[in-house]
């Protein structure tokens, strides 16, 4: 039986071994074509139902061992970035629990994966299913304030209280960490002085 991961952008990929494969294209009898994820390589493999069915060609590169654990690890990260409510810092952290010592050199740099995780969630982010969600704070009080179309204003009355206990407010948008559907972040804050 074949194993199926997902790539980094988000299409099937063919496992066999320490080797992975791409999609060509869908033969007839809903057969698969692939081929060696590495473009010089002439290695080529047929699936019909998840089963391989015929294999060809000889791989023209030597396996990089540990590569298929460490795809699995990232697609696993990303899934749990879009499934949980963890931290960034623990999804990371559990991905690289995941993979061997021996493999860690695979993986990029702890700011790359953890990027991954930011922007898989940014672009998995608040849609209209999702807004619902923070309708009400976690003790049942009011969160969304107002809802329009292209505008959320999120406060619990709380926040609204402390910013109007206090007489300097600091406020800065931006268009970096915006969820899909927005085109601004904009965040308003004070100071809080002891407890």
């Amino acid at each position: 039986m074949a194993e199926y991961m997902t790539s980094q952008k988000g299409k099937r990929k063919l496992c066999l071994g320490p080797f992975m494969f791409v999609k060509v294209s869908d033969g007839a009898d809903n057969k698969e074509i692939w081929k060696c994820e590495i473009r010089t390589c002439n290695a080529r493999v047929h699936t019909k139902n998840d089963i391989v069915t015929f294999e060809f060609g000889v791989h023209t590169h030597a396996p990089v061992h540990g590569k298929v654990a460490v795809t699995k690890a990232r697609a696993e990260m990303k899934q749990r970035a879009k499934d949980t409510e963890e931290k960034t810092r623990q999804i990371v952290q559990h991905t690289l629990t995941q993979v061997s010592v021996q493999h860690a050199n695979l993986l990029p740099q702890m700011s790359s994966l953890t990027r991954d995780v930011c922007r898989h969630r940014q672009r998995n982010g608040m849609n209209d299913n999702h807004v619902e969600e923070y309708n009400n704070t976690i003790s049942g009080n009011t969160f969304i304030r107002i809802k329009e179309p292209d505008f959320i204003l999120f406060a619990a009355q709380e926040d609204i209280d402390f910013l109007f206990s206090n007489q300097h407010w600091f406020a800065d948008g931006t268009f970096r960490v915006t969820p899909e559907g927005f085109h601004q972040l904009y965040t308003i804050h004070s100071l809080c002085y002891g407890p």
